[in-house]
């Protein structure tokens, strides 16, 4: 050995250093004598050799394979180190191996015939580890190689490598080889990846090489000959020149790859386009022209070239191995449909009609496996969220158009999506409805669970299951039918009411399978706004059971009801919002004791169900629900059908809810009840709702005391919401005031706020209220209205008291 390596120091520059083990290496001028290279393969004094003879040059490049942190496992470092020693085998270059002093690297010796500057060696290395990036890419796609001192694994799946010559001035210190724990290794064959297998040797071999002949491989050059007119050639054969939407396509994909009219071959893209054009029979004087007027290219700049290798060329492209697995990444997206909601949320398309939102684990899971399936890619964590990215971005330059969930319309057609393995989707129009396989609108899944294709049903069947009056049942009917014949606008809210053992629960269940199955349906009060969000975004429909209260959340329901939406925060953003502007039917089930707001009262229709002559245990109705739940859905989609044709000929505009109206007389009129029967007894209801409402607030209460105790003659009355907050207090210290205490507001800011409140029903019998100067409140009645409140005071003197 001692003979190599006298061989190996005549190589290097004059001067020396000495090791000096924790403290490193110190500086010593002169040459480097027998008798110190004997102490240190001794490992008695190792040395360190200057590798640059004068001028910055040197006759060496050497590659330091290291694992600082001493944890990896010997055969990931020498199938590392075999990548790097692949690929000067490919390049035949010559070059020795040995253990590092440390025991734990590599370190590959290259020893040239003539000197060459610091930077173009440098340069030569970096365009080894480009090579030997290909080649560990065949084993490990993630794992690259860089320059830096980091060593393996320095920053998560890139190799830092250590290239020598490097160093100031004229000095470029290299520990000397075979000293300490340092020993030769020796190239025992490469496998089929290019990975050379380096094993323990005997001796290390000099053998010098000879410098590159060309300079520096540009940046995303190939080591292939790129043919552009062959590409081109291969390529078009996919497309059809006869065919106006291949003719169109073929553009984009050039545009893409060629970067449309301002990129350096976009001129030959397009002359080669235009003369393929003049081939087709179609072809008029101009069409060319619309090559400029193409909309945004969704392809990726690499889908060209793939797709001219799928046909046959053999030949280089523009991309570095790197750049093409990034770019093949995002040529995924090239056969996805990508849309946006009409609030602007990105939507991809992973199945026949199977729309999910981009920004899901569903998508992720998508390109995921289509990745490994399609393209033969393991895509690491940004490879992944580089592509759902670039999806969000293709997504938001679409049109808006409208996903639905569950039910959607197109035109006069009604959609059921039934949310099974295959999305099926059910059209209903004026001639009936059906399973249809291309249906011109978008669902969503969100919470939908599957629901069984429906079949024809007699709709005796599905009344006779539930326990609900039979002046009660259009009201429950004309809610169900509401949902799919009017989806996503105002639907009143179905409040199930009735004693303790009426199956409030069992009809709520009933209702929402045979309409809307879906996680959750029969959860209890949402908490709070947020819950209530999520609720409504993912499901066609709102329900739940047992509500102790819908008070807390009055002004969210109303909004969710009659229009207005929803808005939150999105979740670790500071700016950017989730809207969601649609309406969705709401039904409640259980009895609300407790004081709701008057917009709310006007938006619900309560359902009142008795107690059955006999009960059934769960598991009869569970198999009677699941046996009858696809004529139940039949069944009412046969009266959606009846109001595709029909409803529009109802002449009534008078409520908010005005469409749900048109749809009960319909059902009204299919169960035997007169024309007109069902709007008016739906005035009685609201009638009966806002006189419960007025029973049960507090304040409306004092209101109407306060207004019949100033007399026939008074007419006006005026106050800010202090005095009328100290009134009340004053009523209820002298106990003529009768009303519970959790009921009453405790500041006089409280107080202005149920006043507003309590203005809507105030109105209804003829008490007008204004805001005067100073915040004040001005009530102001006639000799009716006066009438009116002493027949309410009537009223209220006849409750219980508490």
């Amino acid at each position: 050995m001692k003979e190599q390596l006298k061989e190996l120091v005549g190589y290097g520059g004059p001067d020396y250093w000495l090791y000096r083990g924790s403290k490193g290496y110190s500086m010593r001028e002169g040459e480097i004598t027998d008798d110190m290279i004997d102490a240190h393969l001794s490992s008695d004094q190792p040395l360190g050799m200057n590798i640059a003879s004068a001028e910055r040059k040197s006759r060496f490049l050497i590659f330091d394979i290291d694992d600082h942190g001493g944890r990896l496992d010997a055969a990931i470092m020498a199938s590392r180190a075999g990548a790097i020693a692949g690929a000067l085998h490919a390049q035949g270059t010559p070059f020795f191996a040995v253990r590092s002093g440390g025991g734990r690297g590599v370190h590959l010796w290259v020893v040239f015939e003539r000197e060459f500057s610091s930077d173009q060696l440098i340069n030569s290395g970096k365009r080894i580890l480009e090579t030997a990036t290909q080649i560990v890419q065949n084993m490990w796609p993630d794992e690259t190689f860089s320059v830096g001192t980091g060593g393996l694994f320095a920053n998560g799946d890139v190799h830092e490598i250590e290239i020598f010559p490097k160093g100031q001035k004229d000095h470029y210190n290299v520990a000397l080889p075979l000293s300490r724990k340092s020993h030769p290794l020796r190239v025992d064959g490469v496998d089929d990846h290019g990975i050379a297998r380096l094993i323990d040797g005997d001796e290390i071999t000099i053998e010098l090489a000879k410098g590159q002949k060309r300079g520096p491989k540009g940046k995303g050059e190939s080591a292939e000959v790129i043919d552009y007119d062959a590409a081109f050639d291969a390529f078009i054969q996919r497309y059809d020149v006869e065919s106006y939407d291949d003719w169109g396509t073929a553009a984009l994909c050039l545009i893409a790859a060629f970067e449309r009219k301002d990129g350096p071959r976009s001129d030959w893209a397009r002359e080669r386009w235009t003369e393929w054009s003049k081939t087709g029979s179609a072809y008029q004087r101009g069409d060319e022209e619309k090559w400029f007027k193409t909309g945004a290219a969704q392809f990726s700049p690499i889908t060209f070239w793939l797709y001219a290798k799928a046909s046959g060329y053999d030949g280089g492209t523009p991309y570095n191995k790197t750049d093409s697995r990034k770019l093949t990444a995002l040529s995924f997206l090239d056969d996805v449909r990508l849309l946006r909601d009409e609030v602007g949320v990105g939507y991809a398309q992973i199945g026949e009609r199977d729309f999910v939102p981009v920004r899901s684990t569903a998508f992720k899971h998508h390109v995921t496996l289509g990745l490994f399936n399609d393209k033969g890619l393991t895509p690491d964590d940004n490879t992944l969220k580089a592509v759902i990215n670039y999806a969000d971005a293709l997504a938001s330059q679409t049109d808006r158009e409208p996903v639905w969930l569950r039910f959607g319309q197109a035109g006069a057609s009604r959609y059921l999506f039934l949310a099974d393995d295959h999305c099926q989707v059910v059209e209903i129009d004026a001639a009936g409805w059906r399973v249809v396989d291309d249906p011109p609108v978008v669902f969503r899944r969100g919470d939908c669970l599957p629901m069984p294709i429906p079949q024809k049903g007699v709709l005796s069947e599905f009344t006779d299951f539930l326990n609900v009056d039979s002046e009660e049942m259009p009201f429950l009917l004309a809610w169900m039918v509401t949902a799919i014949y009017f989806p996503g606008q105002a639907c009143p809210i179905a409040l199930l009411d009735g004693p303790a053992g009426s199956g409030k629960s069992s009809a709520l269940r009933t209702i929402i399978e045979t309409i809307d199955p879906k996680v959750g349906a029969q959860a209890g009060e949402p908490k709070s706004e947020d819950d209530l969000f999520a609720a409504a975004y993912n499901a066609g429909t709102v329900s739940g059971d047992n509500f102790s209260s819908i008070a807390k959340i009055s002004d969210p329901l109303c909004r969710l009801s009659t229009g207005g939406g929803i808005r939150k925060r999105k979740l670790y953003t500071d700016f950017e919002s989730v809207s969601m502007t649609a309406k969705r039917p709401i039904l409640i089930a259980g009895i609300d004791p407790t004081f709701y707001a008057a917009d709310l009262s006007e938006r619900i229709v309560r359902i009142r169900l008795h107690r059955p002559e006999e009960y059934i245990n769960d598991m009869q109705f569970e198999s009677m629900l699941k046996e009858k739940q696809a004529r139940f859905t039949g069944a009412v989609l046969d009266l959606v059908v009846l109001c595709i044709n029909e409803a529009d000929q109802i002449d009534y505009s008078g409520s908010r809810f005005a469409t749900f109206c048109r749809v009960g007389e319909i059902v009204a009129s299919r169960l035997g009840f007169d024309p007109g029967w069902f709007i008016e007894r739906m005035a009685e209801k609201g009638a009966e709702e806002m006189a419960d409402l007025e029973h049960s607030d507090s304040v409306f209460e004092f209101l109407t005391r306060q207004i019949a105790s100033s007399g026939v003659d008074a007419r006006r009355w005026e106050a800010n919401s202090k005095q009328l907050w100290e009134s009340m207090q004053e009523q209820l210290e002298l106990k003529h005031l009768n009303v519970p205490r959790d009921d009453v507001p405790r500041t006089p800011k409280g107080m202005g706020s149920r006043v507003e409140r309590a203005i809507p029903m105030l109105k209804q019998h003829g008490v007008t209220v204004k805001r005067g100067p100073r915040r004040t409140f001005i009530f102001e009645w006639d000799d009716v209205a006066q009438a009116s409140v002493d027949a309410v005071l009537e009223l209220l003197s006849q409750k219980q008291a508490f």
